[in-house]
Order: structure tokens, then sequence, then C-alpha cells
């Protein structure tokens, strides 16, 4: 019992550090969620809990424990305990959720974040879009009136698609952490979890559909196109994962394929049509099935 409450703290205390430090910061969910994959979400819970307080301590910025809560413990508790759950199917084999549908769980956090953010915002001026605008000058800077175009473009995107890329950024953050505690889980023999199928990867149904209404709405312009921009992106988060796992799915047999999966990950990280064709994989792989080809391709060579 008394070990049960003092690892939770434990990992808090640790995610805490990790969290107001600039370098390891991106790493400061593994405890929470490595707490939970192994002792249960409860304990998880509380691991986040006590990380929340010491944040709400030990930092200068208004407000801090409140976007810890929403943005990072929040968001990691709803992976901790749909990861945990699990049934028997009618061979009495164990059927753990599917990594595809807490993607999907993630991303409708997200989704009811920005929504509810949007129309907090409507009666200021040029709504929730405006106060992203404000709110980034206010770290930056005015542009000064003879700022090169491509600089204003850039910010003028960057008003237009923040939600988004915060939601993307947040749940990105997440899969990593839980992937990472997961795998350490595994090494330690900690794990309640088995080691998932990551290249199976499936979403529901909803996002694709939540897409094509945000699609249509962003053609509308004004705050309408605004929201409709940012659901359309937030609902493409699923497929860019989906689109990674077909990307390693049909390398898995290429030579220098760690080096090519390097190279794909730094044009990801570098330019923005590669995320875009690879949501656009992940959107379409219901229908072209590359991966169950590729997995085909490859029994096919390995019973030659």
């Amino acid at each position: 019992m008394r070990n049960a409450l003092l690892i939770p703290l434990a990992a808090g205390t640790f995610s805490a550090l990790l969290h107001v430090t600039v370098i390891f910061g991106i790493f400061s969910l593994a405890p929470i969620a490595a707490t939970g994959l192994s002792l249960g979400f409860m304990s998880g819970a509380v691991a986040a809990s006590f990380a929340a307080i010491i944040i709400a301590i030990v930092s200068t910025g208004s407000g801090s424990f409140s976007i810890f809560v929403l943005t990072s413990a929040l968001p990691t508790l709803v992976a901790v305990f749909f990861s945990l759950q699990n049934r028997r199917d009618q061979a009495g084999n164990v059927e753990w959720y599917p990594l595809g549908r807490i993607l999907s769980w993630l991303t409708a956090l997200s989704m009811v974040f920005f929504i509810t953010a949007f129309f907090s915002q409507m009666g200021n001026e040029r709504g929730l879009e405006g106060a992203v605008e404000r709110f980034v000058i206010s770290i930056f800077g005015q542009l000064p009136a003879d700022a090169p175009p491509e600089l204003n473009d850039f910010f003028a995107l960057v008003f237009k698609i923040l939600p988004a890329s915060i939601a993307a950024s947040g749940i990105l953050l997440v899969v990593l952490n839980c992937a990472l505690a997961q795998r350490w889980l595994i090494a330690k023999g900690k794990n309640i979890r088995p080691k998932p199928d990551y290249s199976g990867v499936e979403t529901m149904i909803w996002p694709l559909a939540t897409a094509v209404i945000g699609g249509i709405l962003w053609f509308t312009g004004g705050n309408l196109g605004y929201l409709g921009l940012n659901v359309l992106l937030i609902s493409a988060i699923p497929f860019f994962f989906i689109g990674l796992a077909v990307l390693h799915s049909i390398s898995a047999a290429w030579p220098g394929r760690p080096f090519i999966l390097a190279a794909a990950y730094i044009l990801l990280f570098v330019l923005r049509w590669p995320v875009l064709l690879m949501a656009t994989v992940g959107a379409l792989e219901p229908w072209l099935k590359i991966r169950e080809k590729a997995n085909a391709q490859h029994s096919n060579k390995g019973d030659e």
C-alpha cells in the first residue's frame, strides 16, 4: 500500500521537474504514463494530480495549473484509461482497446477544447482568430512595416492554424510519451498491456466526416471559415498517424530502411506538404489497403 502511493507521488514529482525544464519538457508525461500503464489508471491520476500541484506552486506564469491539466495531464490520462480497457472474445482471448480509437478520443478531446475556445471568443473582435493574433503579437511583438512579405505570410498562416497546431503537438506528445513509457515497461516486465501493433492502427469513421464538414465551412470564409479550417486540420490528426503506419509497413523490406525513415521524419518536421501527404494517405487507406497489400507481398517473399 505504501509503495502504491509513493511511486505515483515520485512519478508526479519527476514529471513536474521535467515539465519546468526547457530541454526535457517534452518527456514530462512519460512518468505519468508509465505509472498508469503499470499500476493502473488511479495511480496515473494520482501522479498527474501531484505533478499539477507542484507545477502550480513553482511556476511563475498565470494559468500554469490549468494549462498543464487540460493540455497535458488530461489527454495522457485519457490515453492511459483506454489503453487498459480489454475484453475477451468468443474464443477466450483478450482483446485490448484499439490504438486507433484511442487516437480518435484524443482528437475528440482536442476538438471539444477548440470549439469551446472558438465560441467563448465570439463576442470579441474577430473572434478566436483575433485573440490568437493578439496573443502571438504579445509574445513576438508587432512586425515592422517594412517586414518581408514572406514573413507577413508566415505569421498570417500561424494566426489561422495555431489552434490545430497546438492540438496536433499535444496529441503527438501524448503518443510519444505513452509509447516510450510502454516500451520501457515492457523491457522491465512491468507492463499491463502487451506490446501494441502500431503498424495496424486504424481510426473511427467520424474524423473523416468532420474533416469534410470542416472543409466545406472553410470555403465560406470569415469566422466560419476559420472554424472549418481548424476542424479540418484537427480531424486529420489520426489519419496522419495512419499514414505513418502505412509508411512503416511498406518500408519493412526496403534496404537502408532506418536511413529512409529518418529522412522522411526530417522532411515531415521541416516541410508542410509531406504532412498533408501522410494525412491524405491515412484517410484513403481503408479503400487503398496499402498495408494489407504490403504485408501480403512481404509474406509471399518470405515463402519463396
